[in-house]
């Protein structure tokens, strides 16, 4: 190979890395929100209830997006083991969704209607381990966690596809089995698994279901391979 050509070949490697390599990082972060969303869901079901009152409530407004997108934040004060504690955390959702054209969906309407209005008491989350840890709607709010998986696995495969699906700045060819397929289809569709007695909870059977498919795609590969492994024996016995 000539010099020219591994000059060529690099360049186009750090152009497509620089180009695809954000977008691919971006997709594991964006996966690592909704992981995160629903770790601390799942931690928050272990946490004690405790009787609060509304300080301050009003609208956050994000300031950087069309329409002046916000969201319900307030303070709210609660007492545990009589000692009193303040938090501004009143859910877990990071997204600014409500704007002048309409919400995405009821989430904001609901955590209006659990805090109330000021002065008013609801039932809040205190973490019994660190008291000043509190929360007044624990609740998964689904359609964000969509959007981050969405996205997120679609950034993931896009910016994977370029930096490593190509060879020499052309695709590799496609083999018909793969256990390295498997065993990505395994990391992501595994823990999948976890938001399916979550998403049945909350009535969204469907979803329950589509969320299973990975991993039924993930066992089907393994017993495929396993076949396939046991037919090449045969053949080799059978050379022999």
């Amino acid at each position: 190979m000539s010099n020219k050509k591994k000059r060529q070949q690099l360049t186009s490697r750090i152009i497509i890395c620089t180009l695809f390599l954000p977008i691919f990082l971006f997709g594991f972060f964006l996966l690592g929100l909704a992981g995160q969303m629903i770790t601390l869901h799942l931690q928050a079901l272990s946490w004690s209830p405790v009787s609060a009152t509304l300080l301050t409530r009003h609208a956050e407004h994000d300031g950087k997006t069309i329409g002046r997108a916000s969201r319900p934040a307030g303070k709210f004060r609660y007492v545990w083991e009589d000692r009193v504690y303040e938090s501004k955390q009143l859910s877990f959702s990071l997204m600014y969704s409500r704007s002048t054209s309409g919400a995405i969906d009821d989430w904001d309407d609901r955590l209006e209607a659990t805090i109330g209005e000021v002065g008013q008491q609801f039932t809040a989350r205190v973490n019994p381990q660190r008291p000043a840890e509190a929360v007044a709607l624990p609740d998964v709010r689904w359609v964000e966690v969509a959007i981050y998986l969405g996205f997120g696995v679609l950034s993931v495969w896009a910016g994977g596809l370029f930096l490593f699906g190509m060879r020499n700045g052309k695709p590799k060819q496609t083999i018909s089995f793969s256990w390295r397929s498997v065993a990505i289809m395994a990391v992501f569709g595994l823990p999948l698994l976890v938001l399916a007695p979550l998403l049945w909870r909350d009535e969204h059977g469907v979803w329950a279901v589509v969320v299973c498919l990975p991993t039924l795609i993930v066992i089907n590969g393994v017993v495929h391979g396993i076949k396939l492994k046991l037919a090449n024996k045969e053949v080799d016995k059978t050379d022999l």
